[in-house]
């Protein structure tokens, strides 16, 4: 008997290290053979211990793929006798109960039959009590299979209740457990897929950051403990890929929540791990294979790809993402639980891909066969939520397919929209009213009825759609996202219907989703700027409807709350920052500079649309060294990971969020300080153009009826073109563009302000405006008649512009007189640029200080900037409109000077800065609206005059206008009027040298501030 059982222990024990499909048959039938022998002739605890061995060596093969569902009934039989047998040993008792635990979760994943968790759960219980004193290892054992049936329990029956206590037992088996031990290992990986669970029954809404964030955390400390162990062993029912899987699981939560691209590309490596831990066969293979799909599926939606990305680029992932959920299909049983999550993630993708080719009706057709089987199959709210939403979307897209003109419809209109409004009516009828999944049917149903109203034009579908948009937009437990589209459909719908009431307050809305889902601590850079960029114009429509309204100041305010949502959190403009408390404020303030560099690791890690999809990408080529990101060494924070400072911050907004709030200009008191000068801000939108014009009598709109959007947006792009060309043809488009701003824009306005007698205008334009030289604007080189004014904005007023009112509000209210220790930085022939001549008295005084030539590095520059008052650089500068937080000065030897460095940096002696560099006003037409500039940059960081350029600029004329800056602040005159007076002198000069260049000489040159 002895050699029979040893022969079976030994094949078992190599069946574990090996995972040889010969050495789990050779292991099963040895211990096959010796349960024969041993239930006729041999002595009980042998008999048990023999069970035991084919009990186990069964499971273990089910996990590899290497045996049928026949041979977990067989298990079961056999451990049941051991578990329950009056002679088995205590310690093979456990054992049986251990293994008999992962044989009843194996079958309840392959049946879906609850009573086999119900059975489980009360088989561990009854170990519990029957456990002495002192066996603490069996005791962490059964907490932890009693959390997984609890888990798969709650899961089942939709019990939030029941997950959050399996996820509290877990945590506790946690704590119980060595760390470094297989054991420790399991159990933190089960703990953090139960937390994840837990909070998606309860409906957790995306601002429980911090709850997010330890979802993430826990499931980071269980794939920790897993590359600690360096071993495949593991008693999860998932396999060894499980802890990869749980995180990749806990960062598609997060990202679903937040959209922080980072969290995306880490979780497409996680589930690649995981895969590569999961052999052929495993029943456990369809779950990784549905999580691989369902990350395809969220990088084609937010596909970013590199410079020259196709269409077909986007759509291989969901190819991708099709045949790894049609393959997870194709391996799950037809009866397994949560096979309704396999078939909604495959009507998913299925209808993506119909809607990134129209054409593809089959796509269609098959979305709508999978959608009606997942909802038919589906159990609880939890797993029933994504089937009944999608249904809710394919029907909608099959009412509107029924109209296409090139393709047959899948179904006729009446049946289709029949169809549509059924799914949603049932899907709010299944769905608890707190659920996060609410906010979508609303938005799908607000989409549908505006659908319908665009064909029937009747108000009662009008007003379905609306009231359905709104509710959408305030749901608590929607995710940012959501909301915040439906907000701003809502808003759209109603202002093109004149409902401007209506439009106010959901446009107003989406603007305040809009800061929640820009605030810098939550994301890094690149995926704020996704939600920027998504939501572009955002802002001016609120404005159009406030002015529909009738409603000027607020249009003002809204105006300017949506503008520089991406910078200005660096220094507080849109936020009470600087009234925490400092330990705190010093913490916020690091967690905002991290999240400039907190995704970059992951955007150059990005996995390319290889064919391969683990390969990395390959490595870039030689190319002129410049900056990807902020690089400054040394944090001076508490933290040096970007995660820890986020997670600081989180807890600092927990606890001070209405010190927070963003805080609006405030206009009467703007307006209060102006004195005899005026603030124009500019906005156009398709459906109207206006300048709000903020003098010390309050705020006058005034209608642009000749500014058209698309006039605006072909102009700024012919701008760029002939700034670049810099030939004969675009001295002529100069001027077609300054004679255009004049006529439709400038005239106006200075028209309406003549009776109030201003010399000086500040303005603040937006969108492709940002991008046009407003105080250029003009009829140059037409003689004005007898005792008349020539029609051009620099023979009128003296232009400046700002970024945002907030930041002129701040600076009228503190001094700004260019007096004070200077700074030069002046790289010359060490940043290629020859030999720079700036004027001497302001940088010789005894405070004064030189960076020449070498010298002029990045790290010794950032050290000089506290308390100068002026700042000249005479450099070369990049502006990269695709990417704006690589926009830098050059400096000596290669290196830069990225504009948010300058974040990290005590400003409060500030008051000029010269970037006599090329573009360091130039912002680029993907976010026009947020002023990322070197010259805002300086501006927004606490500089109240900086003086830049919009194009490259002519010979030495930085150098001319420079001399007559610094000569005129000596006299006394204002920053912004010795740039005035510099460029009429430059004007003039041009006019007299016989080659005159007009405005492409120089206009570049331009005054940010007061």
């Amino acid at each position: 008997m002895d050699a029979l059982l040893d022969r079976a222990r030994a094949l078992f024990t190599l069946y574990t290290r090996d995972g040889n499909p010969k050495t789990f048959r050779q292991a099963r039938f040895a211990a096959f053979a010796a349960e024969g022998a041993t239930r006729f002739s041999g002595i009980p605890s042998q008999l048990a211990e023999a069970q035991w061995l084919y009990g186990h060596v069964c499971l273990v093969g089910v996990q590899r793929g290497h045996a049928d569902a026949d041979a977990l009934a067989k298990a079961e039989l056999r451990l049941r006798e051991v578990v329950e047998g009056a002679a088995t040993p205590a310690s093979l008792r456990s054992t049986g109960v251990d293994a008999l635990a992962g044989v009843l979760l194996a079958r309840h994943e392959e049946t879906g039959d609850v009573a086999y968790l119900r059975d489980m759960r009360a088989m561990i219980t009854r170990a519990l009590v029957t456990l002495p004193e002192g066996a603490d290892a069996d005791r962490v054992m059964f907490q932890s299979h009693l959390g997984v049936a609890e888990t798969a329990l709650a899961w089942s029956t939709d019990d939030a209740a029941l997950a959050v206590g399996a996820a509290r037992r877990l945590q506790e088996a946690l704590a119980l457990a060595p760390e470094g031990s297989p054991e420790f290992t399991v159990i933190a990986a089960q703990a953090a897929n139960a937390a994840r669970v837990a909070a998606q029954l309860r409906g957790m809404t995306p601002g429980e950051r911090e709850a997010i964030d330890t979802l993430v955390e826990d499931a980071r400390r269980a794939v920790a403990a897993a590359e600690r162990l360096d071993s495949d062993d593991t008693l999860d029912v998932l396999g060894p890929g499980a802890p990869y899987l749980h995180l990749c699981n806990a960062l598609c939560q997060r990202f679903d929540a937040h959209r922080d691209r980072e969290d995306l590309a880490e979780a497409e490596r996680q589930v690649g791990r995981a895969l590569t831990l999961v052999p052929e066969g495993n029943t456990a293979r369809p779950v990784y294979l549905m999580t691989r799909g369902s990350v395809a599926v969220r990088r084609y939606l937010s596909f970013d790809g590199p410079a020259g990305s196709t269409r077909e680029d986007a759509g291989a992932h969901l190819d991708r993402a099709v045949a790894d959920l049609l393959e997870a299909e194709r391996l799950l049983p037809a009866s397994a639980p949560g096979r309704s999550q396999y078939l909604g993630n495959l009507v998913r993708v299925f209808q993506l891909r119909y809607q990134h080719d129209l054409l593809r009706t089959d796509d269609l057709r098959e979305a709508i066969r999978w959608a009606e089987e997942a909802v038919a199959g589906s159990g609880g709210t939890a797993t029933a939520a994504v089937p009944l939403l999608n249904l809710c979307v394919v029907r909608v897209l099959a009412y509107q397919q029924a109209f296409h003109p090139f393709t047959r419809a899948v179904s006729p209109p009446e049946a289709a929209l029949t169809d549509a409004v059924g799914s949603i009516a049932r899907a709010l009828r299944e769905l608890p009213d707190g659920h996060p999944a609410v906010a979508n049917a609303h938005m799908i149903r607000g989409q549908l009825f505006e659908e319908v109203f665009r064909r029937s034009s009747r108000e009662a579908d009008l007003d379905t759609a609306l009231d359905a948009y709104a509710v959408a937009a305030r749901h608590p437990g929607g995710s940012l996202l959501i909301r915040g589209i439906a907000a701003e459909s809502g808003g759209l719908l109603a202002l093109r219907r004149g409902r401007s009431d209506t439009a106010t307050v959901l446009l107003s809305l989406a603007v305040e989703l809009l800061e929640a889902m820009t605030e810098p601590t939550l994301l890094g850079w690149h995926s704020r700027a996704d939600h920027v960029e998504q939501f572009g114009g955002l802002a001016g429509q609120a404005c159009a409807a406030y002015l529909e309204a009738g409603r000027p100041e607020e249009a003002l305010a809204v105006l300017d709350r949506g503008r520089s949502l991406l910078l200005a959190p660096v220094w507080g403009l849109a936020s009470r920052a600087t009234a925490l408390p400092e330990k705190d404020l010093q913490l916020y303030r690091e967690a905002v500079w991290s999240s400039f560099r907190a995704d970059q690791a992951a955007e150059a890690e990005q996995v390319t649309l290889a064919p391969r999809p683990l390969d990395p990408p390959p490595s870039p080529g030689p190319s002129r060294a410049r900056p990807t990101a902020p690089t400054a060494t040394g944090s001076g924070g508490a933290y040096t990971d970007a995660r820890e400072h986020r997670r600081a911050a989180g807890r600092i907004l927990a606890a001070h969020g209405s010190r927070l709030a963003p805080a609006d200009v405030d206009v009467k008191a703007l307006s209060s300080q102006l004195g005899d000068s005026a603030v124009v801000a500019l906005n156009v939108t398709a459906l109207r153009a206006d300048a709000l014009i903020v003098t010390s009598g309050g705020v006058d709109a005034l209608s642009l009826p000749r500014l058209m959007p698309e006039a605006v947006e072909r102009y700024a792009a012919r701008l760029q073109v002939a700034t670049d060309a810099r030939d004969e043809e675009s001295l002529d488009v100069l001027d077609e563009i300054t004679r255009w701003l004049w006529d439709d824009l400038a005239a106006p306005v200075l028209e309406r302000l003549a009776p109030l007698g201003p010399n000086r205008v500040r303005w603040v334009p937006s969108g492709p405006l940002c991008l046009l030289p407003l105080h250029a604007a003009g009829h140059h080189g037409v003689a004005p008649g007898a005792g008349t004014t020539p029609d051009t904005v620099l023979d009128r007023v003296v232009s400046s512009y700002s970024a945002t009112l907030r930041t002129l509000a701040r600076d009228l209210t503190r001094p700004t007189e260019p007096v004070g220790p200077a700074l030069l930085v002046a790289p010359g022939s060490s940043g290629q640029m020859g030999p720079v001549s700036v004027p001497a008295p302001l940088f010789d005084g005894p405070q004064a200080l030189r960076l020449p030539e070498t010298e002029a590095v990045a790290e010794a520059v950032l050290a000089a900037l506290p308390g100068r008052a002026v700042v000249h650089f005479a450099c070369h500068g990049t502006s990269d409109a695709s990417n704006p937080v690589t926009s830098a000065l050059q400096l000596a030897a290669g290196d830069w000077l990225p504009f948010v460095s300058v974040a990290r940096t005590d400003l409060s002696a500030a008051r000029l800065a010269f970037l006599a560099a090329c573009e360091t006003a130039l912002s680029g037409d993907r976010f026009a609206d947020e002023a990322l500039n070197m010259a805002s940059a300086f501006q927004l960081a606490g500089f109240p005059h900086v003086i830049g350029t919009l194009w490259k600029v002519y010979g030495d004329a930085t150098d001319s206008v420079a001399r007559t800056v610094y000569a005129e602040i000596a006299g006394g005159a204002s920053p912004a009027l010795a740039l005035h007076r510099a460029v009429l002198e430059l004007r003039a000069a041009q006019a007299d040298s016989g080659a005159d260049l007009g405005p492409l000489a120089w206009a570049p040159f331009l005054h940010l501030g007061v």
